[in-house]
Order: structure tokens, then C-alpha cells, then sequence
């Protein structure tokens, strides 16, 4: 169609040309927006919410949402390391502070729960019927530290203490118990909500403050941050199981 017009007029060929330009620009335009990615480093007991984080937050701009779950240990390590994150969900603020990042804001409370696929409670821990007690490793897990307070403020540390079996993080302390690794685990309550787990006494360790950061300024996770640390992500988080 362009060739044809070339031996007619200059001023068509022009308009053409003009036309064309904008076409090219709009094709351009609709690549980057089709081409959004969202990049989450997430702590672990926020797993069981995935597709739900991804379908909210995807709702409110059309990105395609990555998540990547794990300790908040290991994920601010990879995060200093140069991983490209544009948000960091962690379990604690303390493992924000090497990062620098100046905006970042709790988004919700955790809440620690005891859990075991053979019905063994709190009492039962310090007895013979549990051999094996999982938690997340408390130095490198907010979940794990909790778990480790909660059996130090009832005195139940040193008669449990050999049979903890340490995971990464507080989903693989579940996945233990869930596998039979384990006769028990002290995890995060919404990993076990739904399958009978029981909230631990949040007057028994000290709060467990997510915290939301922050990584890179970009329209997209700028409006995710806003919305996961807002009142609406409030109560997203309160219906999975925080405060």
C-alpha cells in the first residue's frame, strides 16, 4: 500500500509514514504493558496464599506476579547479593536492616500454631509419645524464633531441646510434621489453619512484625506496596490467617 502511494504525492507519503510511526510506537507501548513483571520475595508462611497474593495483586495491575518463597534470612542474603526483587514480604524487620531500604511498613502480625497429623498437643510434647519436634531455625527465621521462646517461656525448652529437628524455613518445619519427619511442628498458623493446627499463646513470644519493603521504585510494585500495606491488605492478610 505504501508503494503504491509513493508515485502519487509527497504530502500522502507523509501521512503515511506519519501514521505508520504512531502504529509502530502503539505496538511498542502494548509490548511493555503485556511484559509487566512483578517480582516478590515473600517469607515462607505466606505460601499457602499464593495464588490468591497473585490473583489480588494482579487485579490491580496487569502484571505478571512472581513470587519467590523462602526464610527471610535467605531471602535478604539474596537479596544483598544482587537479587532483583522489586518487593521483599519478611517475617521481621530485622532482616531489613542490612538492606537500607527506606520505605517499608508492617503489613500484618504472625501468629505461631502447633500442629501434628497424629493429634499430639502442646502437653503431649515433653512426653514419650513425641520424638521429634520440627521448627524453622531460629536464626535464620522469625517463625523459628518464635517457636523457640514459646518453649523457653513455659519451661519446656530443655526437656524438648533434643528432639528439634531444625528446617530452612517454617514451611519445610510443616512439611516435616506433614511427611512424618516429624511427630509435631510449631509453624506459622496460616500453613495450618485449614488442617486443624491450634494458635500457640501469642503471650508466650515476643510479635512477629511483617514487614513489607520496598526494593525498587516502579509504578508496579509501588501500587502493590500501597495496597499490601494498606488497609485493604490488612484485611487480605487478616482472612489468611494474621493479624
Amino acid at each position: 500500500m505504501i508503494l503504491l502511494m509513493l508515485d502519487k504525492s509527497p504530502v500522502r507519503l507523509l501521512s503515511v509514514l506519519f501514521y505508520y510511526a504512531i502504529l509502530v510506537c502503539c505496538c511498542q507501548l502494548f509490548v511493555r504493558a503485556q511484559s509487566c513483571t512483578l517480582l516478590i520475595a515473600a517469607a515462607s508462611d505466606l505460601s499457602p496464599i499464593q495464588d490468591d497474593l497473585k490473583s489480588t495483586l494482579g487485579s490491580i495491575r496487569k502484571c505478571d506476579i512472581r513470587v519467590t518463597f523462602g526464610s527471610s534470612g535467605q531471602l535478604a542474603r539474596q537479596i544483598q547479593n544482587g537479587a532483583p526483587f522489586d518487593l521483599f514480604l519478611s517475617a521481621s524487620p530485622d532482616f531489613l536492616k542490612p538492606l537500607k531500604v527506606k520505605d517499608q511498613r508492617i503489613y500484618a502480625k504472625g501468629r505461631l500454631a502447633i500442629w501434628s497429623k497424629n493429634g499430639f498437643g502442646w502437653k503431649d510434647l515433653a512426653t514419650d509419645k513425641v520424638r521429634r519436634i520440627s521448627i524453622a531455625n531460629p536464626k535464620l527465621a522469625p517463625y523459628g524464633k518464635a517457636a523457640k521462646e514459646a518453649l523457653e517461656s513455659q519451661g519446656l525448652w530443655s526437656k524438648v531441646e533434643g528432639k528439634i529437628v531444625y528446617a530452612e524455613n517454617v514451611r519445610q518445619a510443616f512439611q516435616f510434621a506433614e511427611t512424618g519427619n516429624a511427630d509435631v511442628c510449631l509453624a506459622a498458623y496460616p500453613l495450618v489453619s485449614g488442617r486443624g493446627g491450634t494458635p500457640i499463646d501469642a503471650g508466650w513470644y515476643q510479635p512477629i512484625e511483617q514487614v513489607a519493603a520496598l526494593l525498587r521504585e516502579t509504578e508496579p510494585a509501588r501500587q502493590a506496596f500501597e495496597f499490601l500495606t494498606g488497609p485493604e491488605g490488612r484485611r487480605f492478610f487478616r482472612r489468611h490467617g494474621l493479624d
